[in-house]
């Protein structure tokens, strides 16, 4: 039966009354709670949910529900190396990735280390031969258009889509694309419609 998670020193646990235990425990809590729930999106029948990090390397497990989920990446890996991007991108599709929605700076390079990494010959995410893991760039795009795409037009491979029940959102290093993101998993139609008449005008 899980519990409450315990923070130790060496061998011996600690109480909250403990100073010890917030310099311990604290990071650990960070890293479990950076995964948000947002709503159910009865238009997608998917329900949505987001992590905001600092850097590629906290990215805590992803407690998800079973099956598979599309995932927006809203990131500026210009600094990244093709070895943390690849990392990076590994531990997504092991975790169910099916579709990914790539935004920011240097995006196009994300999207195509994401189709090496998938077409590898020795690749062995469990991707069927006759299938294929579906990937777009949006490069020229400010984010609220790229967030409206996810909401609306993420399908993937037929293989995929009757398990794809789950939209990640991804920010790394930006809280103003932390806050949007937020604001449209929060009501994701009101916010793709509010992009529809925006672009009417």
């Amino acid at each position: 039966m899980a519990g409450k998670p315990e923070v130790s020193a060496g061998s011996v646990p600690l109480g909250r009354s403990d100073p010890r235990w917030w310099s311990a425990g604290v990071g650990f809590l960070q890293l479990i709670n950076m995964l948000r729930e947002h709503t159910f999106d009865s238009l997608t029948d998917r329900r949505l949910f987001s992590i905001d990090i600092s850097s590629t390397g906290e990215l805590p497990r992803l407690d998800l529900p079973a099956g598979h989920f599309a995932c927006l990446l809203a990131w500026d890996a210009r600094g990244a190396s093709a070895d943390i991007v690849s990392a990076f991108v590994e531990r997504l599709l092991r975790a169910g990735a099916s579709y990914f929605v790539c935004w920011g700076p240097d995006c196009e390079r994300v999207h195509d280390i994401i189709d090496e990494i998938v077409s590898h010959p020795e690749a062995d995410f469990g991707v069927p031969e006759e299938s294929c893991i579906m990937t777009t760039w949006h490069t020229s795009e400010p984010l609220r258009e790229a967030l409206s795409f996810f909401l609306t037009n993420s399908t993937p491979d037929e293989h995929y889509q009757h398990s794809t029940h789950v939209a990640l959102a991804i920010s790394i290093g930006s809280s103003a694309w932390s806050a949007e993101i937020t604001e449209a998993l929060d009501h994701p139609r009101e916010f793709v419609e509010r992009g529809l008449d925006d672009d009417a005008k």
